[in-house]
């Protein structure tokens, strides 16, 4: 990495944002991506706007790349600049840049982050309303019993 600010990243951009980021995209938002990466994935196959050698070869290596998590323990080096280009890396090694690359066929980057944060939120939300029902649960179960008591 770099201390001065010619060239990315510069230390100080690297150690306050992209390295927090990258610790935060693994715990938060790895599973929301490979969902993101399969599901684009399986579309373009669906609707044979790629190859099917091309489609099996990507979706398998997606797979793979999701059960092996290579990124688990990949502390922020400055060869990539986050969690998305690190298994994009990573897909190019296992089907080859060229592949890898059709993976992006009419999809947006930025797209793909506001799903993530969306599919994340709405997993939050969802334990949240679960949770919300046992604690009303156990309110009306306790009042239920407090009838009596009076």
């Amino acid at each position: 990495m770099n201390s001065d600010y010619d060239t990315f990243p510069a230390q100080v951009y690297a150690d306050s944002v992209l390295a927090p980021d990258l610790d935060i995209y693994k715990q938060h938002f790895s599973a929301p991506l490979h969902a993101i990466n399969l599901a684009h994935g399986a579309m373009l196959a669906e609707q044979h706007l790629l190859q099917p050698a091309d489609s099996a070869a990507i979706l398998a290596a997606l797979l793979k790349i999701d059960q092996d998590r290579p990124w688990a323990d990949q502390e922020f080096d400055g060869s990539f600049e986050d969690l998305f280009f690190l298994i994009e890396r990573e897909l190019g090694r296992q089907v080859g840049e060229e592949t890898a690359g059709r993976l992006h066929t009419g999809r947006s980057r930025n797209d793909m982050e506001h799903t993530m944060f969306r599919m994340q939120l709405r997993a939050r939300l969802l334990r949240l309303l679960d949770q919300y029902g046992a604690l009303a649960d156990r309110f009306l179960a306790r009042a239920e019993q407090g009838i009596d008591e009076t």
